[in-house]
């Protein structure tokens, strides 16, 4: 279809599954679909995992159009059904 999949990782820590999410779907390249929605995005509630992770995201030179890191609460996501 020419859009990218989208990805929720809930609990993702510092990303370790969401890396390995980007390198299968190629996800470092931008955000195919129209509306510009990010393909990953790691959820979790700590934020010094996020920051590790957003570390370990330059070093791995994956674009925040790609992947983001966010402080999320798995019990209470701020997204509509059917958004991942």
């Amino acid at each position: 279809t020419g859009q990218a999949p989208r990805c929720l990782d809930v609990a993702g820590g510092t990303g370790d599954i969401a890396f390995r999410m980007a390198e299968s779907l190629a996800a470092w390249l931008p955000p195919l679909e129209e509306d510009g929605a990010i393909p990953l995005t790691v959820s979790d509630p700590n934020e010094e995992m996020l920051s590790v992770g957003r570390e370990r995201q330059q070093q791995r030179g994956i674009d925040a159009s790609c992947l983001q890191f966010e402080v999320g609460d798995a019990q209470s996501l701020p997204y509509e059904d059917e958004t991942f």
